[in-house]
């Protein structure tokens, strides 16, 4: 039970943030960050760990999400390539051919290198043993006096750095990462442009049949620091040889890519998106923080 205090804080979901519940749901982290006037911000986004994996399942829910709303019939997807040079190379049953490339954003530099490390902790207390040099990084990178305690007892005991040992971690129900959470040194239109630039600065052919996706893992941007970039944005991404470039959102996903939640953003698309998408805006379906939902 829940204490008085407790119950008193405010807490609000992040506009990003699910429709769907979470209760049977698979690959994602919640997150509760604190702001300066102590309410609590409830986030969830999509947790893969292997970066590999989380592309594959992002391409498949960009074609479901462009097959849904921009087609009149069921489409077949071929994978025909990948990171050759784009992240994806697609033949459709229509007879099109196209190309996915997805690059990620964050707010904070920072984050990324320790959701690396969490990323980390998260796969390896799954296994029932583990290279003691791995448990020993494991040790230095969280400060765990429990972990440092288990690494000195090993090397007491003669354990070389490539012996494979016992995971004193093995068997966790659920790990909780407690960090900083500093202010975006950037705004999101900011960060935004520089990963684009990244893609379109590139000396890869094909970018006319190219869609680049940005994967959405920042932390402190809402929905409507997304529809400011966006207007900010226009006119250079108007300029970009890239067709289609949309801001994603993972939530959660089976493996397959089915069973998830998602959300995508335009930041270009097609003059027959864009009527399609005029459409859809005008719909009843559109909630609060102006998403469309199915």
């Amino acid at each position: 039970m829940q204490s008085p205090q407790m119950n008193m804080i405010k807490r609000r979901k992040s506009s990003f943030y699910p429709v769907g519940s979470l209760e049977n749901k698979r690959n994602y982290k919640e997150y509760f960050i604190l702001e300066k006037d102590g309410s609590i911000v409830d986030k969830v986004f999509l947790d893969i760990i292997d970066p590999s994996r989380r592309e594959l399942i992002i391409c498949l829910h960009y074609m479901r999400h462009v097959v849904r709303n921009f087609y009149a019939e069921d489409v077949g997807i071929n994978i025909t390539s990948r990171d050759a040079p784009w992240d994806f190379g697609l033949e459709l049953s229509t007879g099109e051919q196209a190309n996915i490339e997805i690059t990620s954003i964050t707010d904070v530099t920072q984050n990324f290198k320790t959701h690396k490390s969490e990323e980390r902790y998260t796969k390896w207390k799954n296994e029932k043993m583990i290279p003691f040099h791995e448990l020993k990084k494991l040790s230095r990178l969280f400060s765990s006096s429990s972990l440092l305690r288990e690494v000195e007892s090993l090397e007491k005991n003669g354990f070389k750095n490539t012996d494979m040992v016992e995971n004193p971690m093995y068997g966790e129900s659920m790990t909780m990462f407690v960090g900083n959470m500093p202010e975006s040194e950037v705004s999101l239109s900011e960060i935004l442009k520089e990963a684009i630039d990244k893609k379109a600065n590139k000396k890869h052919s094909e970018k006319e049949q190219t869609t680049l996706i940005i994967d959405n893992r920042a932390y402190l941007f809402e929905v409507n620091d997304f529809y400011l970039a966006a207007e900010e944005l226009n006119a250079y991404c108007a300029s970009l040889a890239f067709p289609e470039v949309w801001f994603y959102t993972g939530y959660f996903s089976d493996g397959d890519g089915n069973n998830a939640e998602f959300s995508f953003a335009p930041l270009k698309v097609t003059s027959q998106q864009s009527k399609i998408l005029e459409n859809m805006a005008e719909s009843k379906n559109i909630d609060e923080s102006g998403k469309y939902v199915w």
